[in-house]
């Protein structure tokens, strides 16, 4: 009984420190990655296809450029990726080195 209430006292405290902690202390603050899809004349691709690719792990994600040719990689986990876009008729571009950095709270 005295090991039961011992474990149900600590449980409470700790659930009391959970409340009292704000939740973004517990969280991973996540960044995103933007940015607009153009041609060598300068002129916006809609629909292409574009790709984030996060350096470490090699996990891949990909979106489609919008009709202003803008894309959005809107929640990744910080780390360094490379992005590439292609489409239909042009020569797929990549660039490496894009940076995802925690969005300040």
């Amino acid at each position: 009984m005295r090991t039961l209430l011992k474990l149900t006292g600590s449980l409470i405290v700790v659930f009391a420190v959970m409340i009292c902690v704000p939740g973004g202390a517990f969280a991973q603050g996540y960044g995103s990655i933007s940015g607009t899809v153009t041609d060598a004349t300068g002129a916006v691709v809609p629909g292409a296809g574009v790709t984030a690719t996060q350096v470490g792990t090699g996990l891949a994600l990909t979106t489609t450029s919008g009709s202003g040719g803008v894309y959005v990689f809107p929640s990744l986990a910080p780390s360094v990726y490379n992005v590439s876009a292609s489409s239909r008729g042009l020569r797929p571009t990549r660039r490496r080195g894009y940076k995802s950095e925690p969005t300040p709270r």
